[in-house]
């Protein structure tokens, strides 16, 4: 994702038929809250025929465009192989456990950028989970979710308790956020716990 050339053609590619749903929410939501940064998600994920679902906080901000103005080479993306160091690391525990990246939906809590250094407001969380139960009824193969950070696991455990209907027999798993600000201290277990919740992933997958 580093190589503007890959990130162009990926962008230009965020309305393939596999991820059209998330293209036509994401448009949505940027038409609902206009400023908001609201990343679409990568066709390098397999889109509606993934299995795998991970959750984060929120995205990061919107980078500045990179090309001519009308070029799509600043276009926010979803992909578990970003050029930072959350998205290696998590892109390091899918291959370690033998999960093919592209089985994965990548999403967040939050759907839109929000400051790192303040709480998750009522009003962005409950949002959020409005979303992400929509996201879950364009997932009919999913079989596992992992949430990764203290504030997303009550926004997934809203849904249930808003009644919101899950696919049965998913598995739910809760970690440690993948950024390098989590793994300021004890890093060492935190990444042993996160390896074993992927281990956990790709046994539910098989």
């Amino acid at each position: 994702m580093s190589d503007p050339g890959v990130r162009a053609d990926l962008a230009a590619r965020v309305r393939d038929p596999h991820v059209a749903p998330f293209a036509d929410l994401v448009d949505e939501l940027r038409a609902q809250h206009p400023g908001r940064t609201v990343p679409h998600v990568a066709p390098t994920s397999l889109g509606v025929e993934a299995r795998l679902l991970v959750v984060h906080r929120s995205p990061a901000p919107a980078p500045a465009p990179a090309g001519p103005a009308g070029t799509t080479d600043g276009e926010p993306l979803l992909s578990v192989e970003g050029d930072d160091g959350g998205s290696e690391r998590l892109h390091g525990l899918l291959t370690a456990a033998g999960i093919d990246p592209a089985l994965v939906l990548p999403w967040n809590a939050v759907p839109w950028a929000v400051d790192p250094e303040q709480p998750l407001s009522a009003a962005d969380a409950k949002a959020g989970r409005l979303v992400l139960a929509r996201v879950v009824d364009l997932l009919p193969r999913l079989r596992v979710v992992v949430l990764h950070g203290r504030e997303v696991e009550p926004v997934w455990d809203a849904l249930a308790a808003a009644g919101t209907a899950l696919p049965p027999g998913i598995r739910v798993e809760g970690t440690f956020s993948t950024e390098d600000a989590a793994l300021a201290q004890h890093r060492a277990s935190r990444l042993r716990r996160m390896a074993a919740v992927y281990a956990s992933a790709a046994d539910a997958l098989r």
